[in-house]
């Protein structure tokens, strides 16, 4: 019975080691995956402010080119 048990708990000793050894790649693919995130929101952000810039200066040089007492100047 006691060799019995040490086995077992040299099993148990293994499962342990290999569940936590899982337990770091997870969680080393959270802080991967969070790192990501926080990289992708901060693009977003660029990108709406770029998206706001070249709406400004659309509507800007639509109101120049509707001002302009030439509108067919461009032809």
């Amino acid at each position: 019975m006691r060799e019995r048990d040490l086995s077992l708990n040299v099993q148990l000793k293994d499962n342990i080691a290999q569940l936590n050894q899982e337990i770091a790649v997870r969680e080393k693919a959270e802080a991967e995956l969070q790192e990501t995130f926080g990289q992708l929101k901060i693009e977003i952000k660029e990108r709406e402010e770029t998206q706001i810039q070249l709406e400004q200066q659309s509507s800007f040089l639509r109101s120049f080119l509707d001002a302009s007492p030439r509108p067919g100047f461009l032809s």
